[in-house]
């Protein structure tokens, strides 16, 4: 029984390690790959961006948490730096995709492509995260929900605070980096 016990949380840890790291590797990922873009002022744009999902992270902490992390994977009570790196990285391949890949169009335009790139990709992963138990939510929020789900695995409001944090950090981020 014991020994069930510590496999048993050997391989939480050995599966929150994994999840860690890979959110990292992303993370890298992503900034590499935009460094060999040759980003304009990358280092500042990053850093506004973390700034920018943090702070909409804590204002919001009590609608979420974000659980099962190592301890040393949080920043502040329940918000992990490891996922704002991560959402910040969705961020910054989001604007890429958006100013690089399609030109021509006005910055209302802009916006909208930006929240539709930006919740359809956090979309899926807030569904991940959800459904491996890495991030739940509030009682508070939950007796909200309207019951109905996506894939029949995660509240179908997800979309919209998918599309709402979007469209309160994009507006942040770009009056701070043009």
């Amino acid at each position: 029984m014991g020994f069930l016990t510590i496999a048993e949380s050997t391989g939480e840890v050995a599966s929150t390690l994994a999840t860690e790291i890979i959110v990292i590797l992303f993370a890298v990922g992503i900034y590499l790959f935009l460094m060999s873009q040759k980003t304009k002022r990358l280092n500042f744009k990053y850093i506004i961006i973390l700034l920018s999902v943090f702070l909409f992270q804590i204002m919001a902490e009590p609608m979420w948490s974000d659980i099962g992390l190592a301890d040393w994977a949080y920043l502040y009570r329940n918000v992990s730096w490891i996922f704002t790196i991560g959402f910040a990285s969705i961020f910054m391949i989001t604007f890429y995709i958006v100013d690089e890949k399609i030109k021509n169009r006005s910055e209302t335009v802009s916006f909208f492509l930006y929240l539709l790139v930006l919740t359809s990709i956090s979309t899926i992963i807030e569904s991940i995260l959800f459904s491996v138990g890495l991030r739940e939510y509030s009682t508070t929020l939950t007796q909200s929900f309207s019951g109905i789900s996506l894939l029949g695995l995660v509240p179908i409001e997800i979309l919209l605070a998918s599309a709402l944090v979007g469209a309160l950090v994009i507006p942040l981020y770009k009056y701070l980096t043009e």
